[in-house]
């Protein structure tokens, strides 16, 4: 069936994204593909102790969450 994308939401981190397809011949007759949370890949950083204070690390993913 011949189709075109009538909307497309890509997905984040927390929120699934879709792809709607419409068919060129019959409007009513649309299909929807879901994509999953693609969920979060978190990227790590150390802050070295000092002589006054603890080091620590922070763990930050793409989508600026972080602890």
């Amino acid at each position: 069936m011949p189709q075109k994308v009538s909307e497309h939401i890509d997905a984040t981190c927390e929120i699934d994204g879709h792809t709607t397809y419409v068919c060129n011949h019959d409007s009513t007759h649309t299909y929807t593909d879901v994509h999953e949370a693609i969920g979060h890949n978190y990227t790590s950083v150390v802050t070295e102790p000092t002589c006054e204070e603890e080091g620590y690390t922070t763990y930050t993913c793409h989508c600026g969450d972080s602890y």
